[in-house]
């Protein structure tokens, strides 16, 4: 059986700029409420008949404009929130040189165990959203799944999906709110469809 997904990033949160991880519930900027509405549009034309979503609040506000425009129920999936980030919390997201850098730099270069300051590594975030993945993918779910998440969970769950790994950090750019990326499971495992074109701006 072939299973197709619509993944996603949440929309803009109200301090774009800010680090969020699994250590923020931080809710949508009224601009990630116009995004969530908008990327709910184009969803309803593509026809998801279930919805899952992140925990996270930002995830779920996006996801509960999705249900409205495609009359869903959202199901909560926990494996999917944001990474955990340390002492990354809080800080600038685009920061030139420091822990994220650092951070980054060692996993393109294969230390994907590397994860400084109580915050998650590459295989730990791997390794959930692809658990969280293959168990939806094997679940009795009727049509396309809408598939709420974040941005770096994404690009991990990508990059493994197309065999790229870290040192493809680049293959995506960055990951922007509510661009919407296809990908379905069958016997022969996991493939990407189609890269996103882009429904709103959005952070990166």
């Amino acid at each position: 059986m072939t299973s197709r997904f619509y993944l996603l990033r949440h929309a803009e949160t109200a301090t774009p700029h800010l680090f969020h991880g699994a250590e923020s519930d931080i809710h949508l900027s009224d601009r990630g409420h116009e995004q969530a509405r908008a990327v709910a549009a184009s969803l309803r034309g593509l026809g998801p008949a279930t919805l899952v979503s992140s925990p996270m609040l930002r995830a779920r506000q996006t996801a509960a404009a999705i249900a409205e425009a495609c009359d869903l129920v959202p199901h909560i999936e926990p494996d999917l929130h944001e990474r955990k980030v340390g002492a990354l919390q809080g800080t600038p997201n685009r920061p030139e040189t420091g822990l994220w850098p650092d951070t980054l730099a060692r996993w393109i270069a294969g230390d994907t165990h590397h994860a400084p300051d109580h915050s998650e590594s590459w295989d730990q975030v791997q390794q959930r959203a692809l658990r969280a993945l293959d168990r939806l993918a094997h679940a009795s779910h009727p049509g396309p799944i809408a598939l709420v998440a974040h941005g770096l969970l994404m690009k991990i769950a990508l990059l493994t999906i197309t065999g790229e790994g870290p040192a493809g950090w680049a293959t995506f750019g960055p990951i922007r709110n509510t661009e919407i990326f296809t990908v379905e499971h069958s016997a022969a495992g996991w493939r990407l469809i189609a890269k996103p074109q882009p429904v709103t701006g959005g952070g990166p």
